[in-house]
């Protein structure tokens, strides 16, 4: 999907998540006033979520520990696969900085976790919003489970601090930490050479999604479908492992890639070209890694 569309796409959403709670807030309970906490209160739940937001992060690491025992992937910085450094994709760190961790405190702990609440325990409607939390960041089971346990532990801030300011403040500390390391990763390898493919983790590799054209991929004839098991000597599983081959190699270097194309076999050698050799193909979201 192009990159403005996607970036179209994602604002209407939020702005849809942050309004309708709003709209339904005044149809149906109307007089009812705003919960505004006042300049005092304010300080102290942007204070309070410093600590809150080391506390998120223990509950981060546990999860992702006992994650790692399970034989699926790991979870990722998906902010970090991105086809380069452009002004969309800053403004989609921006946006994930800021509108969204709005739209989704809104939505998921002051209208869905409240509204919920008047139909089942507290603990149930923690667990509810917090699937649909995770559901919303769809980019890897690994992710998605961790971020189910940040939707609870979201609301359970929520509920003890009784005002949506903490859980917000953590949100975007959250959010503005994941971009800065992704925007790190980002510029590290704005020099390295492309591969030029999107794909996605599947058994035995990576499955090739996306082949953009003027990349060494597309000269080689790599398709969608076709499943990349190693590049050179290293095992490819995920984009950051592709990410990491090109890291280590230079424009106009050789490489060994075997793949798998319909349960047959094959080794192709692939050209690697510079990023901007293919800057055209940025606004249809690529060239990958």
């Amino acid at each position: 999907m192009p990159q403005p569309v996607l970036m179209a796409a994602m604002v209407a959403l939020f702005i849809w998540l942050s309004v309708f709670p709003l709209w339904v807030g005044r149809k149906y309970l109307p007089g009812r006033p705003w919960p505004w906490p006042g300049t005092r209160r304010l300080v102290v739940e942007v204070l309070w979520s410093l600590p809150l937001f080391l506390g998120m992060w223990v509950v981060i690491v546990i999860v992702m520990a006992l994650w790692s025992l399970v034989p699926a992937e790991a979870p990722s910085n998906f902010m970090a696969d991105a086809p380069g450094l452009s002004w969309q994709y800053v403004l989609m760190l921006l946006t994930a900085c800021t509108l969204g961790p709005l739209a989704e405190e809104i939505f998921c702990r002051g209208f869905l976790y409240n509204g919920l609440r008047r139909y089942m325990p507290g603990v149930a409607a923690a667990v509810v919003q917090a699937g649909l939390f995770g559901l919303f960041h769809t980019y890897n089971l690994g992710y998605v489970v961790v971020t189910f346990f940040i939707g609870l532990y979201l609301a359970a801030v929520y509920q003890w601090r009784q005002t949506l300011v903490t859980p917000l403040c953590l949100h975007v500390l959250q959010n503005s930490f994941a971009a800065a390391t992704a925007l790190v990763v980002v510029v590290q390898t704005a020099g390295a050479p492309v591969l030029g493919i999107q794909g996605e983790p599947t058994p035995g590799g990576l499955k090739v999604t996306a082949v953009f054209p003027d990349t060494g991929a597309a000269e080689a004839g790599l398709r969608p479908g076709d499943v990349i098991t190693v590049i050179e000597e290293w095992s490819v599983h995920h984009t950051r492992d592709v990410r990491w081959v090109m890291r280590q190699r230079k424009i106009g270097d050789q490489i060994r890639v075997e793949l798998l194309r319909e349960g047959t076999r094959l080794t192709v050698r692939v050209e690697l070209l510079p990023r901007a050799s293919a800057k055209k193909n940025e606004r249809e979201g690529g060239p990958g890694p």
